[in-house]
């Protein structure tokens, strides 16, 4: 069977659909992820930026001082997550901000977020943090929606600590993935051999037939081939039966002729 050129096509053809397939899926769901996890991820931004911009518009903060009771808050909400933030007031000074995230505002005026929520209300940046080799995703909105001067909530999160994470899981599906795709490849293998071995059979027979040689093949497929393999096996008893008589007769006709000769003799 591994020497048969219609086996090997038929293989390669099924194992080629099989593993592109695979590949197809797996990188279509891991884009898809990546771009859901990018937006649940600015979805807990703004809402935590919306919880923040809340406390200060209950504390009627006016752009220089924040009562203490709503640091009290500010401190409680955050410290519920992994988020950095940031309040930032008039002449974007920031009047707080949670004590680990020291050093990523000192960009207050010309980030990117900043910028896009002066003009448009909310923004996000991707971009380094403190760490160049660390990107962070960065969101900023206006306390007051209606007024650009009134001061901005701003907050991050490790965006390439979230990717690892990410990745994590996708070295997994590749190896899921991999491990389902050979076993898809073994089972093609085994259902190829099953359609292609009886035909191969079946042509080693019929070249044993070309040659002189009568032969049956031994097929126990219910299907196709082995309705094939039946009438195949007929023919050669057949042709094996019609080749017999035919050499009686030669033989008959030799007889006779050896015969005939000692008689003129």
């Amino acid at each position: 069977m591994l020497s048969s050129q219609l086996f090997w096509r038929v293989f390669l053809v099924y194992a080629g659909l099989t593993v592109g397939t695979t590949v197809a899926f797996v990188f279509i769901l891991t884009s898809q992820h990546q771009e859901t996890v990018r937006t649940q991820l600015e979805q807990r931004l703004r809402e935590d930026a919306d919880a923040l911009a809340a406390v200060l518009a209950a504390a009627t903060f006016d752009g220089e001082r924040i009562p203490q009771s709503a640091k009290n808050l500010l401190d409680a909400l955050t410290r519920r997550n992994r988020n950095q933030s940031a309040i930032v007031g008039k002449n974007d000074v920031v009047v707080w901000s949670t004590q680990s995230s020291a050093g990523i505002w000192n960009d207050s005026s010309a980030a990117a977020e900043v910028q896009l929520a002066r003009q448009a209300g909310s923004g996000f940046a991707l971009r380094p943090g403190p760490h160049a080799n660390e990107n962070m995703l960065f969101y900023a909105e206006r306390i007051d929606s209606r007024d650009p001067a009134a001061g901005l909530v701003r907050v991050a999160l490790p965006f390439d600590q979230f990717v690892r994470e990410l990745s994590t899981g996708h070295s997994q599906l590749w190896a899921t993935a991999a491990s389902m795709g050979i076993l898809a490849l073994v089972v093609t293998y085994l259902v190829v051999g099953r359609i292609i071995g009886p035909l191969e059979t079946l042509t080693q027979a019929a070249k044993q037939i070309a040659d002189g040689n009568p032969a049956e093949v031994s097929v126990r497929s219910r299907n196709e081939i082995g309705t094939l393999a039946s009438v195949f096996n007929s023919m050669s008893r057949q042709l094996a039966a019609r080749i017999g008589d035919l050499q009686e007769q030669r033989q008959q006709l030799e007889d006779a002729d050896a015969a005939g000769s000692h008689g003129v003799a």
